[in-house]
């Protein structure tokens, strides 16, 4: 009994060394570039999983998001999503599953990983050693990364939602600071006009900015993240509002066209891909009830007559309208 026992110990920590080497591949990245002060570094794997395997990578997904959860608990970890490539057309897109691994500072990033530890909590009492073993073999032969790369987060105005659309960016040489200031001092207060009016179709955006290694050059160098709660949303027009006009009052029509315009010379849009939130994992406290959305984020247990609703049960959640006490 006590060989089995060592056997499996043995077993967990490979298992803990594979998912390091699979989920936290871009350790060697310089410090980011001068930028806001930000508290969220993101790990984002990007995954070609062949169709005859997506079946058995789900179930992988599914075996790691425990462990997962062990390092959410102890704060090495924020939180951690599995996405799906769902683009009318992918033909030109050489992934089809994204996960995101959200870390609280860079540190983490490195030593966050996962222990024997963390495997025992999360399966060392459930499964068997050949079942372990089973899931080690599995993960290796379906779980393709084909690319990895690290994200810091610049600003968000962040609501967990079903759809997202991933703008990536490539801002002209020289205009990275610019364009981190404009998005943060113009771009972003039009952006929560935008949540906060229950007819406008977005629920959420983020800015992140890539991290490279000294003089390595990337197709993009931000990524922004509209969110919605609906597919049929992402291309919902907006109402017949001047959002520009709400967000900064004291500026012309005029005035803001030449700002959008002056932000558009800043970077050139790279490409743009439609992904799907399939699963995910956060801190679990006090997450069940109904969240409505003030001040840029969703609360519990506030509610007013006209907010956009966020029903979370049980690890689901279903984002509603209520205007005037309707839904």
């Amino acid at each position: 009994m006590k060989e089995e026992l060592k056997m499996k110990n043995i077993i967990l920590l490979l298992m803990a060394g594979l998912i390091v080497s699979c989920t936290t591949t871009q350790k060697s990245a310089s410090d980011p570039l001068p930028q806001t002060k930000t508290s969220n570094f993101v790990v984002a794997d990007f995954r070609n999983i062949a169709q005859e395997h997506i079946e058995d990578y789900l179930k992988v997904e599914k075996f790691w998001k425990s462990i997962h959860q062990e390092r959410i608990k102890d704060g090495r970890m924020t939180a951690w999503l599995l996405l799906k490539v769902v683009n009318e057309e992918q033909k030109d897109i050489p992934y089809n599953y994204i996960t995101l691994n959200v870390y609280p500072d860079m540190e983490k990033v490195s030593n966050g990983g996962p222990t024997g530890e963390d495997f025992n909590n999360a399966h060392g009492d459930q499964k068997s050693e050949e079942e372990i073993q089973a899931m080690g073999a599995l993960t290796q032969k379906v779980n393709n990364i084909i690319r990895s790369d690290l994200h810091t987060t610049i600003s968000s105005i962040y609501s967990l939602t079903k759809y997202r659309r991933a703008n990536f960016m490539k801002t002209a040489p020289g205009q990275r600071d610019a364009f981190v200031e404009s998005r943060q001092e113009f771009t972003q207060p039009i952006f929560s006009r935008m949540i906060h009016d229950i007819n406008a179709p977005m629920n959420g955006w983020i800015l992140n900015e890539l991290v490279t290694p000294d003089g390595t050059e990337k197709e993009y160098d931000f990524v922004s993240y509209d969110l919605f709660k609906d597919k049929a949303d992402i291309n919902r027009p907006n109402p017949n509002k001047n959002y520009g006009k709400l967000a900064h009052p004291s500026l012309s029509n005029d005035e803001v066209q030449a700002i959008f315009n002056k932000n558009r010379a800043m970077r050139k849009m790279v490409k743009r891909e439609v992904w799907e939130v399939v699963d995910y994992a956060f801190k679990e406290k006090r997450i069940n009830g109904v969240w409505s959305f003030e001040d840029n984020a969703y609360q519990s247990g506030k509610l007013a007559n006209s907010v956009p609703l966020k029903i979370i049960r049980d690890g689901s959640f279903m984002v509603l309208h209520m205007e005037n006490g309707l839904i």
